[in-house]
């Protein structure tokens, strides 16, 4: 998902590059394909960061329990304001959550 998000951005970035006129063997040659590598793997680094700081909000708000030991399922209240990031920071590090009514 972070990945996807992250290549949209450069798909964006390419076509306001078209608009202003830049070539395009600008695109094919190795230093623009290593930058947007470079792109996505510092943004997926970003979300994953942004998901785990709203996963500890999650918990010190008690929106989130059960996270004390590595195998215990993860209870999430759907009432979380930062529910699509908790569920993602759970998905990152592949721990079990439940979505809760509370």
């Amino acid at each position: 998902m972070a990945a996807s998000l992250c290549a949209v951005c450069i798909e964006v970035g390419m076509v306001i590059a078209h608009l202003f006129g830049v070539a395009d063997h600008s695109f094919q040659n190795l230093w623009f394909r290593l930058a947007g590598l470079a792109f996505i793997v510092c943004c997926v680094t970003a979300v994953r960061c942004i998901a785990h700081l709203a996963f500890d909000k999650a918990l010190k708000r008690d929106y989130a329990s059960g996270a004390r030991v590595p195998c215990e399922l993860v209870r999430v209240s759907v009432k979380c304001p930062w529910l699509a990031l908790v569920v993602l920071h759970l998905r990152f590090t592949s721990k079990p959550y439940a979505l809760v009514d509370r």
